[in-house]
This record gives C-alpha cells, structure tokens and sequence, in this order.
C-alpha cells in the first residue's frame, strides 16, 4: 500500500522546485508558443495553467503509482522513487521521455485555443516563463497552504504584467482563479473566464467541418456543475455538424472521470474511468470532452474500454 504522506511530500518537493506538481521545468510549459510571437503585456491573457501540457507527465507519474501500488515493495518503493529524485535523477521527466510522443499532442491543443480566439476577433498576450501553474491540484487534496502561497504569487505575477483580463483553458485553473483566488486574495479585481465563454462559435468553427461524423460527450464535472458552460462545446459541435449522442449521466448531471485523485488512488481512479468510459462508449465509440484532466484519465484506459476520447480544441477548426 502507498504512504499517502510520500506521494503529497513527492508533490510538495516538485513544486518547491518547479512551481507546479509534477515537476515540470519552464521550457516543457511554453513550448507550445514558439514561433506564434504573442506579445507579452495586452492587458488580455491567455492562461494555461499548464494543465494540457502536464498530461504526458501526468500520465507517466500515475502510471509508476499505479506499478508501485500493486508491487511487492509498495510505500517503500515510493520512498525509493523520493530518494532518486533527490540526488538529482529527475523521475519524473525520465518516465515523460517514454511518452514523449504525446507532448506535441498536447501542445497544439494549446495552440488550437489561440487560434479559435483569433477567428473570434480576441487578440490575447502570453506570459511565457512568468505563467504559472494555478495550484488548483493541492487545493483538491486540501494542501491549503500550498494553494494559498501559489495564489499569491501567480496574482502577482499578473500584476507585473499589467494583466487586466484572464481567458483561461481548463475547468480546473478557471475555478481556481475566477470562485477561489477572489477568496484568498485581497482587493483580486481580474476578470476571468474560460475560453467557452468567448469564442464565437460562428465565427471560430467552419461550418459542417465535422458533418457526418458521430461523437458522445462527456461533460467535465467542473466545467458542468460549478460554471455552467455544459452548453458553450454543444455550440461549436453544433456549428461543425457532428452529430452528438448524449449519455444518459450528462450536463449538471454528468459522472466523474476518475480525476483528480489519480495521483493519490491510481487503482480507485482507473475504475472510476473505465465504468464512465463504458458508459459513453454505449454511445459512441469516440467521446469529446473539454478538460486535460478528463482527458489524461480516459487516454490511460482506452486500450482497455476501446473508447477514443478527444479533446473539444482537438475537432474544431
């Protein structure tokens, strides 16, 4: 069995080092960028939050919990895993290199949103190395302490830029900072809000693009319950023509994904997933959803459940 203790200490040490969870170094956070020339002060931003980017990592962290859980060595083996990491063998990204394909999966999907927002007439800057990871991940498993310090210091970091307005890309950092950064911070006077809110379908998605081609969707529990936009990714699917076959668990009423306690219950999560996994592929046999987290769990099960999940900025263009 894990030492759960080990696992968040694991998370702990990463951030005091990288600033994010899983270890994830600047230049793995703005690779997406090179070449786009986004300046880097409009008053409007385009925040990652660093989430799509961390999938492959993710994926590689979880995938060696999940070997360490059903091993013989167990919480020991996770102590090991600390150790190495500690006299500098960097685990995490040795375990990302056998993933590496997925990077520049991921990264265009980050490229994607930009240019939705172009079509739909929103020119938006980029903070490159001074963008940081929400800390919406240590919140979830009530490391407040964590969360609040990594609040703090990613408000500031806006403030030096003269950020004025936040589009951001996930459910997960568009929670964080638009209904809990307000909450620690002081005077927080951003305007935040996710990208679903600002793209005009008409305008960003080439119509019939997608017509003849059948999707279920699952609806992303946060994005769903707590900011109502379980109608905005209907718009855009709708403005391509796919044809969209609704579960019977969706919109306010959809089913978790597995996430995010994946990093401290791989195998709770795993069967999570694959029992929402089988539920959508009854459906179709490939599901569209809106957020890295849904994602990283659905792509870990797919060979097992024969469901094809994609991300929303994936399918329209």
């Amino acid at each position: 069995m894990l030492d759960r203790k080990d696992v968040f200490n694991t998370l702990i040490d990463n951030w005091k080092k990288t600033t994010n969870p899983v270890g994830l170094k600047a230049a793995e956070f703005t690779a997406w960028s090179e070449g786009l020339n986004l300046p880097a002060d409009t008053g409007t931003i385009i925040y990652t939050g660093g989430l799509y980017q961390m999938v492959p990592f993710i994926n590689a962290f979880v995938a060696g919990l999940d070997r360490l859980e059903s091993s013989s060595v167990g919480g020991a083996g996770f102590r090991v895993f600390r150790a190495l990491s500690s006299i500098g063998l960097d685990v995490s990204s040795a375990y990302a290199a056998l993933t590496a394909g997925d990077k520049k999966r991921f990264n265009q999907i980050v490229v994607n949103v930009v240019s939705l927002l172009k079509r739909s007439g929103v020119e938006v800057s980029y903070l490159g190395v001074d963008e940081l990871y929400s800390g919406i991940l240590f919140h979830d498993m009530g490391i407040d302490w964590v969360f609040e310090e990594q609040a703090r210091e990613v408000y500031s970091r806006f403030k030096k830029h003269g950020v004025r307005k936040v589009i951001t890309m996930d459910p997960h950092s568009t929670v964080a900072l638009k209904l809990l950064y307000p909450e620690i911070i002081q005077g927080y006077d951003l305007d935040v809000h996710h990208y679903l809110e600002v793209v005009d379908a008409a305008a960003a998605v080439t119509k019939d693009s997608l017509k003849g081609q059948k999707f279920t969707i699952h609806d992303p529990c946060l994005l769903a319950r707590k900011l109502g936009l379980w109608k905005n990714s209907r718009a855009l699917l709708a403005q391509a023509g796919a044809e969209i076959a609704e579960p019977v668990r969706s919109r306010n009423f959809t089913f978790c994904c597995g996430g995010p306690i994946e990093n401290i219950a791989p195998k709770v999560s795993n069967d999570i997933t694959i029992k929402r996994a089988a539920e959508l592929k009854q459906m179709a046999d490939t599901a569209i959803l809106a957020c890295p987290i849904c994602l990283a769990n659905f792509t870990r099960v797919e060979a097992k459940t024969g469901l094809r999940t994609l991300d929303i900025l994936e399918v329209v263009r």
